[in-house]
């Protein structure tokens, strides 16, 4: 009786489990094939968005970099005169623009 059950009703549950998972795991591999189209389709238009406004970028990176350096220029030669070192010192440009200075002194 068992087996008759078996292959009368299980079997065929079993086969339409099978082709249900199956189906389910196409049906996810194209949504997971679609968005990464989709992603790669952003990542073009990202690239484009980039390629027309790099000159832009360029500029306010530079621009950018410009104020980092002069701020820091400013706060080493503050440094330089809030706390004086007793010889000149390595990196600081208040010292190179005084041996600078000498130099054209003497010459």
């Amino acid at each position: 009786m068992k087996t008759f059950l078996r292959q009368k009703f299980m079997l065929p549950l079993l086969c339409w489990v099978v082709v249900i998972s199956v189906g389910l795991i196409i049906y996810q591999q194209n949504e997971l094939i679609r968005q990464q189209q989709a992603v790669v389709i952003q990542q073009q238009e990202d690239m484009a968005f980039v390629k027309d406004h790099l000159e832009g970028i360029y500029m306010a990176a530079r621009a950018e970099n410009s104020r980092t350096y002069t701020i820091m220029d400013t706060i080493i030669r503050i440094f330089h005169y809030a706390k004086p070192h007793e010889g000149p010192t390595w990196n600081c440009p208040e010292c190179e623009d005084i041996r600078k200075q000498s130099k054209e002194e003497e010459e």
